[in-house]
């Protein structure tokens, strides 16, 4: 199947961001009903795992939860 990481580091240093990836994780929940799991060795990537029945507006939704999760993070 599809899967993608997205990692997470601090903008400062580059250094492993896992709080912000377990936010991010909580308000896609919360907010968009999006799942995303944390893994790596720090915790601070996100798996993206769409069901290869994907349709390009279901793409379009998680990459805009995605976004907001982000800026509502920061």
């Amino acid at each position: 199947g599809l899967m993608i990481g997205c990692e997470l580091v601090h903008a400062d240093d580059g250094a492993p961001d896992p709080g912000r990836a377990l936010a991010v994780v909580e308000h896609c929940r919360e907010e968009s009903r999006l799942l995303f799991l944390t893994c790596g060795s720090f915790g601070n990537v996100l798996r993206w795992m769409p069901p290869l029945v994907v349709t390009p507006g279901e793409v379009d939704r998680a990459l805009s939860a995605f976004a907001a999760a982000l800026d509502a993070t920061r």
